[in-house]
């Protein structure tokens, strides 16, 4: 599942799922398709701190500027080039009716608190 949303100024997406190859109807070539390969692929859902940096450089090439996406069922929050990525943690115990936590994001200066 994708979403994208207006959030102010801000370009948001959201996404839930495996790899990119997993969603029913999705190209390489379609909107956000860099965001999702960059995150599942190369960072692993963010797991992966090492490419951090090459993560940062593709950003310039992204459409959104807040995205969110849940996998790992880890809640984690960071802020690479202009770009701040969220794993809002455990999103299908929701559906699974599981306890679940939350948390609050605030923008504070040029980033997001979580």
């Amino acid at each position: 599942m994708i979403r994208a949303f207006p959030l102010g100024e801000r370009r948001g997406v959201a996404f839930h799922g495996g790899f990119i190859q997993e969603f029913l109807g999705f190209s390489d070539f379609s909107l956000y398709a860099p965001e999702i390969i960059m995150i599942c692929g190369l960072a692993d859902y963010l797991r992966h701190e090492s490419v951090f940096p090459a993560l940062t450089t593709k950003t310039n090439h992204f459409t959104a500027d807040l995205i969110l996406f849940g996998h790992t069922g880890d809640w984690k929050q960071v802020r690479l080039g202009k770009v701040d990525f969220i794993n809002v943690g455990n999103i299908g115990a929701l559906a699974a009716g599981e306890e679940i936590g939350y948390g609050d994001l605030a923008r504070e200066d040029q980033g997001l608190e979580g």
